[in-house]
């Protein structure tokens, strides 16, 4: 799948972790009658995470609903998602796409997913107990089928990568970045603070390592982007629950809200050229 992704749509919004809700999507363009446009979710799109023949019904209304407005739905990368559908172009279709880190949209906007499950030792136990039940009830079955029976809640490699590859081959293609849509953010942005996180930390050792080094990654990014001289106006992204907006080095940082209920509104803003 191509990392380079050109849309003659000139409208682009970017919206909050979805989960696998993606009524909530077509509930937003219907409601605020979009059309013409692009909107990119900053990752937790729930690709992999949930039922999978609910999501392709979900899926194929929300494909019927851009269709009908001219609508492109990109999605990033999140915690929430199975990195398989976006390393490997699972969902891409002329209107719906599940792309891959360093993906750059209309050659200024850059997309890079990625982040730490908190509860991360909490999937691991349910897959666990998913694998012992349906060894359960399938007599003779092996440990390894029963692993490759059971959907999987968790994946080792969701977390945000730094790659002077990407970087190269970004300056080589003479792009110039504007705007940064991620899942999570670098460490100078909010949340400042673990504050909410003390259950999870006492009981998965290394977590707070783990997230430290998530941000730490992604203040590569940004000083990267800063050292090949692209000139940053925005950096969105998702991840942490609720929404924050601060201008940091005349960039506005914004971290969007998420749909955690189906009575839940996306959280978006349009990301403007």
């Amino acid at each position: 799948m191509s990392k380079r992704i050109n849309i003659d749509l000139e409208s682009i919004y970017a919206v909050g972790d979805i989960h696998g809700r993606f009524n909530a999507v077509v509930a937003m363009i219907k409601h605020y009658g979009i059309r013409d446009s692009i909107i990119i979710c900053c990752g937790d799109c729930g690709l992999g995470f949930n039922n999978p023949e609910g999501d392709k019904q979900l899926l194929s209304k929300l494909n019927k609903v851009c269709r009908q407005n001219n609508v492109r739905i990109i999605m990033v990368r999140g915690n929430h998602d199975d990195p398989k559908f976006f390393e490997n172009g699972l969902v891409n279709t002329k209107y719906i796409m599940a792309v891959p880190d360093y993906t750059v949209v209309n050659g200024n906007i850059l997309c890079v997913g990625g982040a730490t499950s908190i509860d991360r030792i909490h999937r691991l136990d349910g897959k666990e107990v998913s694998v012992r039940h349906y060894m359960k009830y399938h007599p003779g079955c092996t440990l390894q089928e029963a692993r490759e029976k059971t959907r999987d809640s968790y994946w080792e490699n969701e977390a945000p990568v730094y790659s002077d590859d990407e970087f190269k081959s970004i300056k080589d293609d003479g792009l110039v970045i504007n705007h940064v849509i991620t899942h999570t953010c670098p460490s100078f942005c909010e949340p400042q603070s673990k504050d909410g996180l003390q259950y999870w930390l006492a009981r998965d050792p290394g977590l707070d390592e783990v997230i430290d080094n998530e941000r730490l990654v992604m203040d590569q990014i940004y000083n990267r982007l800063l050292e090949d001289g692209h000139r940053l106006r925005t950096w969105t992204y998702g991840h942490y629950h609720r929404h924050c907006s601060q201008y940091i080095d005349n960039i506005n940082f914004t971290m969007l809200g998420a749909v955690l209920s189906e009575h839940d509104n996306p959280d978006w803003i349009e990301i403007r050229n």
